[in-house]
């Protein structure tokens, strides 16, 4: 799947379903994080989500995880909830399907292992994943999550004041939003996330973590 910078394209919605791309809401918005957990970087966007009352969801790399378990049973105690985003951070065409699927496994039997709220919920690093895939893991009772608008944290060439712009002007309740707690992100996101939260609070919206699969 080729990423359309912001928004997740109308048109490929009903080729990814089941997926989860927003939730229907009158009055909360979903924040996501991908990529870690990133001590420092991590711990600091909860003390930014702290000060605005806000929840959200990360999806943990496992190696990461199991590397760093304090920062994630901090996010646990303070009311955020966990997914699953691989083992290593991989993608079906890089290793293959089976070998895919084992890398979601892995990280979900860590999950279950420590009883972490949301190991049935599943992102797909960089989004890459077939629909064939979606469908499968459904079956297997692993929602997969994708999103509605991407913040592009992660693009260094992309200036964060025009993400922050777009973001605010398009963002709606239901909207699902990927962020990223890791080093590659780190500027950007810490000059982002502050007043798109403050922007979500003047706008009388909640945020909310994603209804676990």
């Amino acid at each position: 799947m080729r990423l359309t910078p912001y928004r997740f394209p109308r048109l490929l919605e009903p080729l990814f379903r089941p997926a989860l791309i927003r939730v229907p809401s009158s009055n909360a918005v979903f924040l996501t994080f991908d990529d870690g957990p990133t001590p420092r970087i991590t711990d600091r966007v909860l003390e930014i989500l702290d000060a605005y009352g806000a929840k959200a969801t990360f999806f943990l790399i496992g190696d990461k995880a199991a590397r760093h378990p304090e920062t994630v049973f901090r996010l646990i105690r303070e009311g955020h909830l966990t997914g699953n985003h691989t083992w290593h951070h991989v993608t079906p065409g890089r290793v293959g399907r089976e070998k895919y699927l084992e890398e979601i496994a892995r990280m979900q039997a860590w999950m279950e292992k420590h009883r972490l709220p949301g190991s049935r919920l599943f992102r797909p690093p960089h989004g890459r994943i077939p629909p064939s895939l979606i469908r499968l893991l459904d079956r297997r009772g692993i929602r997969t999550v994708l999103w509605t608008r991407l913040s592009m944290d992660f693009n260094p060439r992309i200036d964060p004041e025009t993400s922050l712009r777009i973001l605010t002007k398009h963002l709606r309740p239901g909207d699902i939003v990927v962020f990223h707690d890791s080093e590659k992100a780190r500027s950007s996101l810490t000059r982002i996330l502050p007043p798109l939260l403050e922007h979500i609070r003047k706008q009388g919206w909640k945020t909310e973590v994603l209804p676990r699969a």
